[in-house]
């Protein structure tokens, strides 16, 4: 798994510093020449802190820096997070009370003294550099126990005069004090150990998840900082989904790249430079893409044929909020030559419907056995004017009656003359290739607006893939926080975009849906029963993570369920098919 940048805690300091954002008033400092071994990067609620040798309560309002010999207290439902010099993150829940007795840092030694006192409510710490064993210390302390972490994650709760010790990603050690003085246990993780108030220690315990998750929630505090969620990304809120998918033999990204898959445009907080897949090739495309209208952009368009010629075009700049919407047109889209142009078997017996138009459309075929047309197919996601539809419910020797379906990006909707078709065999169409090309012709790539919404728009003299660089600046006199205040910006990806849209923009060739189930509609009365074990879009569409885990799995292809399960799950009959 991905480890977190070190020296996050400088970074932060000096930018709180630079901003003017941390809280140095004459009251709140120690010393002037004092720098805070802890920075307070979120909160909620009401949450204070004691100076050493002070009872004066001082508020936290903001980004307050912590010092030796203070102490952090939290009231009933409030929480505090915290930053520290080692980049160390605490957690404290709600009714807690935490004082630093020592928070020193050799990093010419690699060696660390820490020294924590918990007198109340719960802590989490999740502690990610790594020290030199000789010399270096973390210990956290209460009136029973005295805690040292021996791994990276680890929670403490007070319950009635017991205290909890949980370890969640590592070992922890616990040694009791008081009237028990001396005994000590070694916490495995995922295993949980109780003392009581006198200090005696019980056998550690399988941590169940009910009461992990009740232990999440007293420790649990959302991300209020920007910093924050930039340098830790998906981690400062799912770090718990990081290590279930850390564990698994087959994972679907190494590179941790969520965005890609769960963010509309993928262009989130702590991400503004992104590459776009167009793995659909066509003459002429048209591509929506989510913008920040208070942001710049650049963009690049790299494109590209299956023998591995390309083009680049030049680059272009575009602020959303100033572009003017294009005109629209009542002209519907002119839809030509809709043939079936190969038959071939995979899993199922695929059809390949093809037909142009003379403007970018999104397309569908529909067809049916009778007059009506019951079912239909989705093309491209994207706008385009060559169309290639890939059918696998047409059974052999039935014939069946289908027309094209195009909508340009103003409404504008055309339906072709239908045609009829009966399939019996496998067949390719003859191409007429002709001779190849020795170079691309790329036209004109430019920023379109359409309904408020921004596309880009490229063509070439042949039908080709595409890569975009899209780089997003944000202009200096727009206030981040309009954009930050949803850390999703600008969206999450609903059910369908996320389990088949995405992963069609990466997996889109013959050589990943030759041999997929058909996805999308499924006409579950006459063949198939639902199964409940297995994710269907709005209860009832294939989509590819039906059958395939999103992050990871033990078994091959990513797959939930061996080969012969997945199959009989929703096919009772098997020996029908």
């Amino acid at each position: 798994m991905k480890k977190i940048k070190k020296f996050i805690f400088l970074s932060v300091l000096c930018a709180f510093v630079a901003s003017g954002n941390l809280f140095f008033s004459s009251a709140a400092v120690a010393a002037e020449d004092e720098l805070p071994v802890a920075v307070i990067v979120a909160y909620k609620g009401e949450v204070y802190l004691y100076r050493d040798g002070s009872e004066k309560k001082i508020p936290v309002r903001g980004p307050e820096g912590i010092y030796l010999k203070d102490t952090i207290v939290t009231n009933p439902e409030a929480g505090v997070k915290i930053l520290a010099k080692d980049d160390s993150i605490i957690t404290l829940g709600a009714d807690s009370a935490l004082k630093v007795n020592a928070y020193d840092i050799n990093e010419g030694l690699k060696q660390r003294v820490v020294l924590l006192r918990l007198t109340g409510g719960s802590l989490r710490a999740i502690v990610h550099r790594a020290f030199n064993k000789e010399g270096s210390i973390f210990k956290v302390e209460t009136g029973t126990a005295v805690v040292t972490p021996k791994g990276t994650d680890f929670i403490m709760s007070s319950v009635g005069d017991n205290l909890e010790v949980a370890a969640i990603h590592g070992n922890v050690d616990v040694v009791g004090a008081g009237l028990s003085d001396g005994s000590e246990v070694k916490v495995a993780e995922g295993y949980i150990t109780t003392v009581d108030h006198k200090g005696k220690i019980t056998k550690p315990g399988r941590l169940g998840q009910a009461k992990l998750d009740s232990l999440f929630v007293m420790t649990k505090l959302p991300v209020t900082m920007p910093f924050e969620l930039a340098l830790q990304g998906c981690q400062a809120c799912h770090l718990d989904m990081f290590k279930v998918v850390d564990n698994f033999a087959f994972k679907h990204s190494e590179t941790e790249q969520c965005s890609m898959c769960h963010i509309k445009g993928a262009l989130n907080a702590g991400e503004r430079d992104k590459s776009i897949q167009v793995n659909y090739p066509s003459s002429d495309n048209i591509l929506f893409i989510d913008t920040n209208p208070y942001s710049e952009y650049s963009a690049v368009v790299t494109v590209m044929d299956d023998t591995g010629l390309e083009a680049v075009s030049d680059k272009i700049e575009f602020v959303a909020r100033d572009m003017k919407e294009e005109p629209g047109e009542d002209k519907e889209p002119v839809i030509t030559g809709l043939k079936v142009s190969e038959v071939k078997r995979g899993v199922f017996l695929t059809t390949v419907l093809t037909w142009k138009t003379d403007e970018p459309a999104l397309s569908m075929v529909e067809f049916g056995t009778k007059d009506g047309y019951e079912f239909s197919v989705k093309a491209s996601g994207h706008y385009v004017t060559d169309h290639r539809v890939s059918v696998d419910r047409f059974k052999v020797g039935k014939k069946y009656n289908l027309r094209a379906v195009s909508e340009d990006v103003f409404g504008n909707v055309a339906v072709s003359e239908p045609i009829k078709v009966r399939i019996n065999k496998p067949f390719m169409d003859e191409q007429d290739e002709g001779e190849m090309p020795d170079e691309i012709v790329l036209g004109n790539f430019n920023v379109i607006k359409v309904g408020g919404k921004i596309a880009l728009r490229w063509s070439s003299d042949i039908r080709t893939m595409a890569s975009i660089h899209l780089v997003e600046k944000a202009e200096e006199e727009s206030d981040d926080r309009v954009a930050l205040k949803d850390k999703h910006a600008p969206g999450l990806r609903n059910e369908m975009e996320t389990g088949l849209a995405s992963c069609q923009e990466c997996h889109s060739g013959d050589e990943h849906m030759g041999v997929s189930h058909p996805l999308g509609s499924v006409d579950w009365d006459k063949v198939a029963v639902k199964f409940r074990g297995l994710p269907l879009g709005g209860g009832s569409e294939m989509m590819c993570s039906t059958c395939h885990e999103s992050h990871g799995s033990n078994r091959g292809f990513m797959l939930r369920r061996s080969k012969e399960d997945l199959c009989s799950a929703c096919h009772k009959k098997r020996k029908q098919f």
